[in-house]
């Protein structure tokens, strides 16, 4: 819908995504892999933990964040973070609140994608509906 897409293979990548935007940003979101105490940012489909997103990243990135993400962010801005496998905990959503300023929002409980992946073309042949894993059929 006309907003800007950056993807991130690492902790450095993400806050440097954050970084280059111009203008403000009213809505960060988080598609991909989590776990209890962070987020899995490899990008590699065999090997989603390789690269993470942990409290060490935000505490080693806070001074940045604080200088050059925080005064883009529009008031009311939020980070919305669906994460698949096990739910990200409250613990790191909050640290990633506190970090940034603004509401965190995830779901409770593990996610889960109605997709199908082609494991020898390593390939995405469909994508459907994500949801809780309570709601997903």
């Amino acid at each position: 819908r006309n907003k800007a897409h950056r993807g991130a293979s690492n902790a450095d990548e993400f806050f440097g995504a954050l970084q280059s935007v111009n203008g403000k940003i009213s809505r960060i979101v988080f598609i991909g892999h989590g776990f209890p105490g962070g987020l899995g940012l490899s990008g590699d489909p065999l090997d989603f933990f390789g690269e993470k997103l942990e409290s060490k990243d935000i505490d080693e990135w806070q001074t940045d964040i604080c200088k050059s993400i925080r005064p883009k962010l529009a008031e009311n801005a939020r980070i919305d973070l669906i994460a698949c496998n096990q739910a990200t905990d409250k613990t790191f959503m909050g640290k990633l609140a506190h970090a940034f300023g603004i509401c965190v929002r995830g779901f409770s409980e593990p996610v889960r994608w109605c997709a199908t992946f082609d494991k020898n073309k390593m390939k995405i042949n469909s994508r459907g509906l994500v949801g809780p894993e309570s709601a997903v059929m």
